[in-house]
């Protein structure tokens, strides 16, 4: 039978028994049919299936090379075979040198060249950018794939700022308006000429092939903001590349200066004359840099006015790197407003190999200006600020045509746009300006260091300082600034304290915060020049609640009746030491629970003097060290601090009172309650808050409740229900009022009359609830 035949053959499975001899025909010409057919696919190779995987330590650059395949290829090379080891290959944070020649060929030229076998550029490619004409070679970061993340948010803010729908969009924009990509471009942008370039040893020269998926259609193209190599985006790009060196940098991130850092900048640096403080801001040269201090290479500290390469021409900042040839010491780095010594000096590639024919447009020297303040150019003060005193660097700045400055001696020449310009700076000194709120007014300037390190070595706990200060007043923009004139008060000239230094509490408003606050962000030794530019102010000044009477005082007063003027008070200030506070992490119990007794009495003496913000937050720092204390054995540890913890409590409760937060006093007295729901100055306390919140039934309830454990207090609860049942029938009183104008005239003049004296009712009530506040019994828990 033909079933019998099929399975003996062993062609083609036997036919179930109940199939039909049509079956049998239809199946034997479908498998005809199939066999007929021409092969879609080349047939699989013989090689093993993981023979060219990368293995499990392969780089990332690596593997993405396995998954682009053919799309980007190294077609030649014209160098020894590669050796084993990869020194000289490019790591994560290497900057690489190449010369780069860059051609582009439409997809049918390229498919030409490929059928024809060849391994080199073809002959029709259009060239596109070549640093061998002028011999100045390209230059290129390899990055770690951290990068993308950033680079998408720099693109985001980038597209915001511009208002193009996309990345793709912008990028099309800047190939219309910006000057044709060059060298630098391509290395800096081409995602597959990157990854070649990851692969290469210093001295080798290849040529590699870049597909569009890997070229200007690659997502991180769009991302990296650069122009356009080619009209034709599906062109195919071929680089010519040679390598010439690679070692260890990093790329300067280019942030403009934000407006906040530059009037803090200004402040801190403006004459006296000018209506600010210490007055340290050296005057520059009316003909900008010294001439015969650039052609001499002097070390004179000058302040060139030219603005040294600064963008004048508008713009994007470029990229910059910087490359460290000497390191720094300590840790701390230039940022607006500090004062700047810096030994720079600058020059143009001129293409020669070993920089002979480089254009010196900056001999060496020594500038002084304030961080970011605009003086020198954009991307070497960029640089700069990533320095640490006595490090020594080589900054390279992209070619671009903002690079080239206007004017003075120090700016690049016209070549700069093309190749690039090339800095030799060192970070020569450092001096600390601070401005210490963010807003000008409170600058602090240091003239001696001290011993220690900031901020570790800083009294910014309260604790107790002693320190040596003058402090002198003079009329804003009199001059008056910068160390000149007798100062107002002096401690070591104070006969009350014989000569020693003054000693006061942190947070105690002992001091101004002006003072105070500059006199945390010191360490032990250190001298500083405090400026106060508004005395009035109503935080950092005299101008608040607190009165500071004295000869500085005295001297303001009588400044602000001679002249209509505002008042700079400036304090030379020198921190001898300070007590350290405890270690909240290692001390023992006892300190513990000492330390945290004295912050309540602090409270306590802060609260009787009317101070409350500051005894608010003395009484909100002890309960914050209580709530965390640790370490207690004993029934009686527990119970000591359980009871501080009350006071604490209770005390806050009366400060936030009498300040009229009564939320935040409901807040705290309910977690009081909530541990021991009897206590019975919580509840007083309570009902207190109730009453001036209005919650008249649940300020009653409290109050009944203190007279059922308390009956002494029975003539204060007394007292207090009456003033409750006569506020709740004004209250009512006024409600129904209320109600019958709206009713009557909803919109009329005499509902806007009842509405404002009814604010007015609750204004009075609020006096009240102070007035109950004070006249409480047992006001302070001691």
């Amino acid at each position: 039978p033909p079933q019998r035949a099929m399975a003996a053959d062993g062609d083609a499975p036997a036919a179930p028994p109940s199939a039909s001899q049509s079956d049998v025909r239809d199946l034997l010409r479908w498998r005809s049919s199939v066999r007929a057919r021409a092969l879609r696919e080349p047939p699989p190779s013989v090689v093993p299936w993981n023979q060219t995987r990368p293995p499990p330590t392969a780089s990332v650059v690596a593997r993405e090379l396995r998954v682009a395949g053919d799309k980007v290829q190294i077609l030649a090379s014209n160098t020894t075979p590669p050796r084993t080891d990869d020194a000289s290959i490019a790591k994560d944070g290497h900057e690489i040198v190449a010369h780069v020649v860059a051609r582009a060929c439409d997809a049918a030229a390229d498919a030409r060249a490929r059928a024809a076998g060849t391994a080199s550029i073809p002959t029709d490619a259009r060239l596109l950018a070549s640093t061998r004409d002028d011999g100045v070679p390209a230059r290129a970061m390899a990055y770690d794939p951290a990068r993308d993340a950033r680079e998408d948010l720099e693109a985001a803010k980038d597209v915001a700022s511009h208002g193009f729908a996309s990345w793709s969009a912008l990028a099309s924009h800047r190939a219309e308006v910006r000057r044709p990509a060059n060298a630098c471009d391509l290395v800096s942008s081409i995602r597959g000429l990157e990854l070649a370039l990851r692969t290469l040893r210093v001295n080798e020269r290849v040529v590699v092939r870049v597909t569009p998926e890997y070229g200007v259609m690659h997502p991180s193209f769009a991302r990296r903001r650069r122009p356009l190599p080619t009209r034709d985006p599906e062109d195919v790009l071929y680089f010519d590349v040679q390598i010439l060196a690679t070692y260890p940098a990093r790329e300067v991130s280019m942030k403009a200066t934000s407006s906040a850092a530059a009037a803090s900048a200004a402040a801190a640096t403006a004459s006296p004359s000018q209506g600010q403080g210490p007055g340290r801001r050296r005057e520059p040269e009316e003909d900008g840099t010294s001439t015969a201090a650039i052609k001499a290479g002097s070390s004179a500290t000058t302040r060139p006015s030219a603005k040294v390469g600064r963008d004048v021409g508008g713009g994007a900042p470029g990229r910059v790197t910087k490359r460290i040839t000497r390191e720094g010491e300590g840790w701390e780095t230039p940022r607006p407003p500090f004062e700047v010594v810096a030994e720079i000096s600058g020059r143009v590639p001129g293409g020669g190999e070993d920089g002979e024919d480089d254009v010196v447009f900056l001999p060496k020297t020594v500038v002084s200006y304030v961080s970011g303040d605009g003086a020198i150019a954009p991307e070497l003060a960029a640089a700069i600020d990533t320095m640490r005193v006595g490090e020594e660097a080589t900054i390279w700045c992209e070619p671009r045509e903002g690079l080239v400055g206007r004017g003075g001696g120090g700016a690049p020449p016209a070549s700069a746009a093309t190749r690039g310009a090339t800095y030799e700076a060192k970070l020569v000194a450092l001096t600390h300006v601070r401005d210490v709120y963010g807003d000008g007014v409170v600058v602090k300037r240091r003239e001696k260091p001290g011993r220690g390190d900031f901020p570790a070595d800083c009294p910014v706990h309260d604790c107790v300082v002693r320190v040596h200060y003058a402090a002198r007043a003079f009329a804003t923009g009199g001059g008056g600034g910068g160390g000149s004139g007798d100062p107002a008060y002096d401690t070591r000239t104070d006969e009350t304290l014989d000569s020693k230094p003054f000693q006061f509490m942190l947070g105690s408003g002992a001091v101004p915060d002006a003072l105070e606050t500059s006199v945390r962000l010191m360490v032990p030794g250190e001298t500083s020049v405090v400026t106060l530019s508004d005395v009035r102010h109503g935080r950092h000044g005299y101008g608040g609640e607190r009165a500071f009477p004295g000869a500085v005082a005295d001297a303001i007063k009588k400044i602000e009746e001679e002249t209509a003027t505002g008042v700079t008070v400036e304090w030379i200030v020198t921190l001898i030491d300070f007590d350290a506070p405890v270690n909240w992490h290692k001390a023992e119990f006892a300190d513990m629970l000492r330390e945290a007794e004295a912050g309540k009495k602090e409270g306590n003496a802060l609260l009787a003097r009317g101070d409350l913000a500051l005894a608010r937050r003395k009484y909100e720092v002890a309960h914050h060290q209580l709530s965390g204390l640790r370490g207690m054995d004993s029934d009686d540890e527990h119970a000591a601090v359980a009871a501080l913890k009350r006071a604490v409590l209770l005390n806050l409760a009366l400060a936030l009172q009498r300040q009229g937060e009564h939320a935040e006093a409901l807040r705290r007295l309910g977690a009081l309650l909530l541990a021991d729901g009897d206590d019975v100055k919580a509840l007083w306390r309570r009902s207190v808050s109730l009453l001036a919140t209005h919650e008249h039934d649940a300020a009653r309830r409290d109050l009944l409740r203190v007279y059922a454990l308390d009956p002494t207090l029975a003539g204060e609860c007394e007292a207090q229900l009456r003033r409750v049942d006569a506020r709740e029938e004004a209250a009512l009183g006024k409600e129904k009022k209320v109600t019958s104008a709206m009713l009557s005239d909803p919109v009329g003049e005499e509902y806007m009359d009842e509405d404002s004296r009814l604010a007015e009712a609750m204004v009075r009530d609020h006096r009240v609830a102070e007035a109950v506040v004070k006249a409480s019994p047992s006001t302070v828990s001691m």
